[in-house]
């Protein structure tokens, strides 16, 4: 008998493996439409999650009150200073940038989400929030938790998407490390810190070294920061950490490109022939005498066809 429920047991394990290898897109597509359906339903259940969470948090506070008047007067000197420090900071930067005559990248567009759902069975490297096809997402977006790097659009159905955080085994991200720029792929493992993949092992990296993205390939925005480097490991820690415990996250939308005019919307036909009687526009003068053609372009009149 107990060989029996063993065998049962291992066919249906062989049955499921052989199924998700090759429904894969199915199933993505129906934990899609799943999200969409039961979004509403996953922003509600969070926000009242997050309210009790507060509550509670609110009640323990009352009954620690003594010593927050000592810290919160110690935060608020780190506050000042900190801000004070950002504000130099980023009046130094602005002012290098305009001595080195750097020139800003367009700007995203951005779009702010919330998490409804975090990291469960097959995907335990992703996360859904509330905004989809109708916020303009679209696959291959960027996702930030405001400033640090989360990972990107895997899949946008109407009101919900899903992000691949950057622990991921599929998640492969081009990144530059230091202030040398070297180049490398940052690759999810499965575990909290993922590995830096270097075009050769003699490579030296030093710890702390900080890693942002590089913007290779136009999958992921450029110079978005994503963390430090453990030298020993050549692993890096992630300052958003692995996404799963943030509550919101912006995602960076690529700015539209600028659609260049067909020639023939620019330039005249000039093997059109123009009908008797008709002025060219470099022969229409005011009553000056001043070529009107001549102010309103220098592209040269069509010529006549004989």
């Amino acid at each position: 008998m107990r060989n029996l429920i063993l065998a049962g047991l291992i066919l249906l394990c062989a049955i499921l493996a052989v199924t998700s290898v090759l429904f894969s897109g199915q199933a993505r597509q129906i934990s899609l439409a799943t999200a969409d359906l039961f979004a509403p339903a996953l922003g509600a259940i969070s926000s009242a999650s997050r309210e009790t969470e507060r509550i509670l948090g609110d009640l323990f506070g009352l009954l620690n009150e003594e010593g927050t008047t000592e810290r919160l007067q110690t935060l608020e000197s780190r506050s000042r200073y900190w801000q004070d420090r950002a504000r130099e900071l980023e009046v130094e930067n602005a002012e290098l940038r305009r001595q080195l005559g750097v020139t800003q990248a367009s700007n995203h567009t951005i779009v702010t989400a919330r998490i409804i759902g975090g990291p469960t069975g097959p995907f335990a490297h992703s996360v859904i929030i509330d905004a989809g096809a109708i916020n303009g997402l679209r696959e291959g977006s960027t996702v930030t938790s405001g400033r640090y790097l989360v990972g990107r659009i895997i899949g946008v159905g109407e009101r919900a998407s899903r992000v691949l955080l950057l622990t991921d085994p599929n998640s492969r991200v081009p990144v530059r490390i230091g202030p040398g720029g070297t180049r490398a792929i940052l690759t999810g493992d499965g575990t909290d810190f993922p590995l830096l993949q270097l075009p050769s092992d003699r490579e030296q990296l030093e710890t702390d070294a900080r890693v942002v993205t590089s913007g290779t390939g136009g999958v992921y925005a450029r110079d978005v920061p994503i963390g430090h480097v453990e030298a020993a490991t050549r692993r890096v820690r992630l300052a958003a950490g692995r996404g799963n415990s943030l509550n919101f996250v912006r995602i960076l939308l690529p700015p539209v490109p600028h659609q260049i005019p067909e020639p023939g919307l620019v330039l005249p036909n000039l093997n059109e022939t123009i009908p008797e009687g008709t002025i060219p526009a470099h022969e229409l003068r005011d009553e000056s005498g001043t070529a009107l053609g001549a102010q309103a372009t220098d592209i040269p009149a069509p010529r006549r066809l004989k």
